[in-house]
């Protein structure tokens, strides 16, 4: 069949979905003007690519982003409910309901300051060799900052009736490795604002500005060392070598210069039999380092490691300069968003992964049912489901 002929049969064939589906086919966004068989993306989506602007606060706009904001206002009714009508203090959901207040909370935050962080600063000050080191990546790793390499439990990717340790490289402040050695125009024009950024977020947390501007130098420094050694992003998608089951001893044999033993120890994790170690060279290159850059880089990388972990948590100077840059410089986007979107976001990361997500569903799945109940089942039944007596209240 030649092209001429099928673009009458896409045409039938569209059209023919749009009367079966209604309004899940958006027949006034095809752009009739293109060629279905050369471009068949634009002719299904040319009218509403040219009609729809991507907003100020978002980086991408497109389907899945529009489900993302309809299942924002849904989560943000939830916790306002909840935060009205507290589920009871110790259940998983009473502590995500404060916790979204908490964030809410902008006066107190600019009261607070960086108070909560003055223990990880300590820490981080503390530092003067690999031992000191090895015990504080092990508190920030358990208190959420990300520093140095990443620490999990996940299924065996082999073995998958079993869990296993997992170490995997990190560290960086930059989005992936490739962004410290590309040298195309906006590689470099991002590098260069990063270091900006390190010297502005050191100098807000009270360093002055000769001290910030050294300091960040170090820092990219340091990182741009640990990036050399990981993996690129099409490295990490080979299953087999990311594979390297090993004890801790052949770990320490692999990767001298980091107290590995200690560190596991610190971790809770002293008698952890086997463990995955994701990128082999990047551990060796974390360990030399470890034991031979100067206590005081690592120390200034540390403390830029809490901030930048910890930014859109701190007062609006720390959060409007971390969105400046990551999100701003780096993706693009004009304006924060609603303040109510960022506190969900670090609730349950972009993905829902992170720890309190599955209790913020749980307060959105009480809701949910409780109006289902109230829809389905009138008070004037004298006999509710018990799903439905437990939920109604």
């Amino acid at each position: 069949m030649t092209k001429p002929a099928l673009r009458p049969l896409f045409a039938a064939i569209l059209g023919a979905l749009a009367l079966n589906a209604g309004a899940v086919l958006d027949v006034d966004s095809l752009d009739r003007g293109a060629d279905p068989c050369a471009d068949f993306y634009r002719y299904a989506n040319g009218r509403w690519i040219e009609s729809t602007p991507i907003p100020d606060d978002r980086s991408r706009y497109g389907a899945f982003d529009q489900i993302d904001e309809r299942n924002e206002k849904i989560l943000r009714t939830a916790l306002e409910e909840a935060r009205r009508n507290p589920p009871p203090a110790a259940s998983a959901q009473g502590k995500v309901a404060r916790y979204f207040a908490s964030g809410m909370d902008r006066d107190a935050i600019e009261k607070t300051g960086l108070a909560p962080l003055d223990g990880a600063f300590a820490r981080a000050a503390a530092v003067k060799d690999a031992a000191s080191l090895a015990a504080t990546l092990a508190a920030f790793e358990t208190q959420g900052f990300d520093a140095g390499f990443n620490f999990a439990v996940r299924p065996d990717a082999k073995e998958s009736t079993r869990y296993l340790a997992q170490l995997g490289q990190g560290g960086l402040g930059l989005p992936d490795r490739d962004y410290y050695f590309r040298d195309d125009a906006q590689s470099v024009k991002i590098r260069e604002a990063y270091l900006g950024h390190v010297a502005r977020m050191l100098a807000l947390a009270g360093a002055g500005a000769t001290e910030a501007d050294s300091a960040a130098k170090d820092v990219l420094a340091l990182e741009t060392e640990l990036a050399r050694a990981s993996m690129t992003n099409v490295e990490r998608r080979d299953v087999d070598k990311t594979y390297n089951k090993m004890t801790v001893a052949q770990l320490a044999e692999a990767a001298p210069g980091f107290p590995w033993q200690d560190y596991f120890a610190a971790m809770g994790a002293k008698d952890v039999p086997q463990l995955n170690v994701a990128q082999r060279e990047f551990f060796k290159a974390f360990a030399k380092l470890a034991a031979s850059e100067p206590a005081e880089h690592w120390r200034e990388y540390l403390r830029w490691q809490v901030l930048r972990s910890a930014a859109s948590k701190l007062p609006a100077a720390f959060a409007q300069e971390n969105f400046d840059f990551y999100e701003g410089i780096v993706r693009g986007k004009k304006v924060r968003p609603p303040r109510e979107r960022e506190v969900i976001e670090v609730i349950g990361g972009r993905y829902g992964g992170e720890p309190m997500a599955q209790a913020m569903a749980m307060i959105f799945v009480r809701r949910s049912r409780r109006r289902a109940c109230r829809r389905w089942w009138p008070t004037s039944r004298r006999r509710w489901p018990t799903g439905c007596a437990r939920s109604s209240g």
